[in-house]
Parts: C-alpha cells; structure tokens; sequence
C-alpha cells in the first residue's frame, strides 16, 4: 500500500509516458493485444486482452484472474495463452 501511496504523489513531471500507438492489423486480419499483471508478494495477478478487427472495431475482449505466477513473464505468456484458447 505504500508503493501505491507513493506512486500517487509523484510528481507528473516525473511520469514518463509512452510515446507508442496503436497500429492496425493487415488488409483482412484481425489484431490481438494482451497483458498481465501480478502481484509480486501475493503470487496472483491477471491477464486480459481484447481482438480487433483492420479498421479497430472492437470485436471481442476477455479478462482473467490468474493464481501461483512467479513472474512478470509467466504472467504475460498466460495471457498469450488464455488469448489463443
């Protein structure tokens, strides 16, 4: 909870945004991005993503907690996973 409280009084001045955009997908794809987070002490986070489509329609999405992750990129390959399921 401190780090939370922390990270709220931070200056914006200090924030580093991120200066990515979206991109579509190709003529006649679809496009899937997803992420996961976790709770490092707690060993539990979730994944989550959402598809879609050339023009980016929203097409569908999908939200999942997950238990027993030991890492950022266990969490982000579960995500992968839950995605192509």
């Amino acid at each position: 909870m401190e780090e939370f409280k922390k990270a709220l009084s931070t200056p914006t001045s200090q924030v580093k945004k991120a200066k990515l955009r979206w991109k579509p997908a190709e003529h006649n794809r679809n496009k899937l991005n997803v992420d996961g987070a976790f709770v490092q002490n707690a060993s539990f986070g979730g994944v989550g993503g959402v598809l879609r489509s050339e023009t980016g329609d929203f097409i569908t999405a999908f939200s999942i907690p997950v238990r027993h992750v030991s890492s950022a990129k266990h969490v982000e390959l579960l995500a992968i996973r839950y995605a192509l399921e």
